[in-house]
């Protein structure tokens, strides 16, 4: 490493000057730093190429929002380069965290994933510089073209005019290095003004499809297998609930469509970006011309309004909202009965996984919408659900699913409950005439205690629905809520940040499941995915809070 350290060193003294150029409140130019007069051609195995602006103000803004353990870290982007390739700080003020950096995400064969980061260095004699790189060259320093390479640790260092690079191996350096500071700074940057983002071509989505399709069922064959030593070690005995084969055949069908979609996509961006309080990546996949279907199914996705969610009580810690076209509504509830049996297997009987049908095709069949659920914890405890029906027999057929859910085969697996049957009555709910509440009998005679139970009416062409200790009190505050979602700044701006885009949005905010901080500084997640322009969207938004505290549970100091 001594040998590297040397010429990185003697870019430092080479680059003395530069900022003379230009006065310390100028901004960086927007061209490339330096465009090397050979270009090399893309490595095979390039997965997707990453562009970066302004790393120093992309990791000021994270140290800013998180804080903690975070605030402790380098505080610039070359400084965090130099602790994590053990580099002399000296060299810090010489990347010039200002510019444009660039970066490649690469698999091998056997699915190996490396990667490599060209950070921009000041530095106006390249000829002086690559000098001193052949003085201080010796043994475990690699001269690959104009690019001097070494390990350094955990990561690879290499360095060429102009450029400082980083790679997870100094293979992976010397390997797609070149093209990083080479090839990619006479490329168009995206037009996206993401402040890191990443292309990947349809051929590399093809590969990773088939990658990821054959580890699908590495995984499903060892899971398979513990599955049978643990039925073994039981004594053949089955799960109480869930066998995991019928479990993982329910996923594979789910997983073979996904991928394949994934496999014919033409190209997929990934958009990074780090907010004042919260970061946020959006991913965009451009469906392929072989399957006219793909681009259909974006089409025609059905969009959700994300003030639902805003509107959810105050104390909802975690929610989520959907919306499918009529005719997906109607297969989901023919597949319901083949679902079920899946996950109780032959401990379900055939009528009760009837009935349970037939209820869940009535509620579809007066469904003309949305449908929002979210659960409560703190200071309360419940779940709600809200589904945009029609005029007509939502009530009832809300009430025939409950019925269902009180048959033998469910009621079996919760010990606390006796044999039913379960019966819907009237309630009084304020603002709700018509309200229905049904509970589930104790399991012992004379027992003053029974399970959760559930109410229910129809409002406002809406289907609002509370189950919990208290259920009647759940749809109370679902139908007029004291506070808001939305009354919490942070939640408001993640939820109307997603615009008219998502067709599903999972809202949570974790912390509060811990009632000691249920009046804790918000933390919110969403994670939420639709349609944007003919492209399929999705986003992954984390509240700065909730980074800070993934942070501190694993510290990694330098």
């Amino acid at each position: 490493m001594r040998p590297l350290v040397a010429f990185v060193s003697g870019v430092v003294a080479m680059g003395t000057g530069v900022d003379g150029c230009r006065s310390s409140g100028e901004p960086a130019d927007a061209s490339p730093h330096h465009v090397a007069s050979l270009a090399v051609l893309e490595p095979e195995g390039v997965f997707a190429k990453v562009w970066i602006r302004a790393p120093d103000a992309i990791w000021a803004r994270l140290q800013r929002g998180t804080g903690g353990i975070m605030a402790l870290l380098p505080p610039s982007a070359g400084d965090l380069a130099c602790a994590l390739a053990g580099i002399p700080p000296a060299v810090a003020p010489r990347i010039r965290g200002d510019a444009l950096a660039y970066g490649l995400v690469a698999f091998d064969a056997d699915g190996t994933a490396g990667w490599v980061v060209a950070l921009p260095v000041a530095d106006e004699d390249p000829a002086s510089v690559i000098a001193s790189a052949r003085d201080a060259s010796g043994p475990g320093v690699r001269i690959v073209g104009d690019m001097y390479v070494a390990s350094a640790g955990q990561v690879g260092v290499g360095a060429a005019p102009g450029w400082l690079l980083l790679g997870g191996t100094a293979d992976d350096v010397a390997r797609f290095g070149p093209f990083a500071y080479r090839s990619m700074p006479a490329e168009s940057p995206p037009a996206s003004a993401a402040s890191v983002v990443a292309l990947a071509t349809g051929s590399a989505l093809t590969s990773l499809a088939e990658r990821a399709s054959g580890q699908w069922v590495q995984l499903r064959r060892w899971l398979e297998a513990r599955g049978r030593e643990a039925r073994e070690r039981h004594g053949g005995r089955r799960p109480d609930f869930g066998d995991p084969e019928t479990i993982l055949a329910a996923l594979d069908a789910r997983e073979g469509p996904a991928l394949a979609f994934v496999g014919r996509a033409a190209r997929a961006r990934l958009d990074l970006e780090v907010g004042d309080d919260d970061v946020r990546a959006d991913w965009f996949l451009t469906p392929g011309q072989l399957d006219p279907s793909d681009s259909r199914f974006v089409e025609t996705m059905q969009l959700v309004d994300t003030s639902q969610l805003g509107a959810a009580p105050g104390d909802t810690v975690a929610a989520l909202l959907d919306r499918d076209d009529p005719a997906a509504i109607a297969d989901g509830a023919q597949r319901s009965e083949a679902i079920v049996q899946h996950i109780f297997g032959d401990r379900l009987s055939r009528a009760d996984a009837h009935a349970l049908k037939q209820a869940t095709l009535a509620i579809a069949a007066v469904r003309t919408g949305s449908i929002a659920a979210g659960v409560s914890y703190a200071p309360s405890c419940g779940a709600w659900l809200r589904v945009a029906v029609g005029p007509q027999g939502a009530s009832r057929a809300f009430g025939e699913f409950v019925t269902a859910l009180g048959r033998p085969s469910f009621l079996a697996f919760f010990p606390e409950s006796g044999p039913g049957p379960v019966r819907p009555r009237a309630v009084t709910v304020e603002g709700l005439p018509g309200a229905r509440f049904a509970n589930y009998p104790p399991a012992a005679q004379g027992s003053a205690r029974t399970m959760d139970g559930v109410a229910w009416a129809v409002s406002g062409g809406e289907l609002l629905a509370g189950a919990g200790p208290d259920g009647a009190a759940v749809l109370a505050t679902l139908a007029a809520p004291g506070a808001r979602v939305a009354d919490d700044a942070r939640s408001a701006r993640m939820l109307s940040a997603l615009g008219e885009r998502a067709t599903f949005v999972l809202f949570a905010r974790p912390l509060r499941l811990d009632p000691r901080r249920a009046n804790s500084p918000s933390a919110p997640v969403v994670l939420a995915w639709g349609r944007d322009g003919g492209d399929m969207w999705g986003r992954v938004d984390v509240s700065d809070v909730l980074v800070s505290e993934i942070a501190r549970l694993r510290p990694r100091p330098f």
